[in-house]
């Protein structure tokens, strides 16, 4: 039986290519560019296994379950607190890399060299922002009693 342990979820490892916590994983570097553009940022927009609550229901992501998601190659955007007014970077070559891994789902973004990209990069540095999580629409669910 596997532990279950409780998390935020995702969370911002690398700003520009200097390390802001310690690596849960080096997948991401699988992603990255050989010099770390200036203005980016990476880490997992959520880790497998780890409970969140949502709507009220603990639940959590299991590995494999963006798999259809990224195969298709729908058009998925990095944004700020899952609002859909400032889009930071988006798939499809706009900045956004995402790589589905035993950990989690990584992401590597290079942000616009303009005033959005220039305040998300900001909000990282300065420590005000460093959380991540996904925005989703469950296509399968199994409900469990704990």
């Amino acid at each position: 039986m596997e532990v279950l342990e409780y998390s935020y979820g995702g969370g911002i490892e690398r700003l520009d290519g200097v390390r802001l916590r310690a690596p849960s994983h080096s997948v991401v570097t699988q992603a990255k560019t050989s010099a770390a553009a200036p203005l980016q940022i990476y880490g997992y927009a959520t880790r497998y296994k780890k409970p969140h609550v949502h709507k009220g229901r603990i639940e959590f992501f299991l590995p494999g379950c963006f798999d259809e998601t990224l195969k298709a190659g729908g058009l998925v955007r990095f944004v700020e607190d899952h609002e859909d007014g400032a889009t930071f970077a988006t798939s499809n070559g706009g900045g956004l890399k995402l790589v589905s891994d035993d950990v989690g789902l990584a992401f590597l973004a290079d942000l616009p060299d303009n005033s959005e990209g220039r305040r998300a990069h900001h909000l990282v540095a300065s420590h005000r922002k460093s959380a991540m999580s996904v925005r989703y629409r469950p296509k399968g669910v199994r409900e469990s009693l704990i």
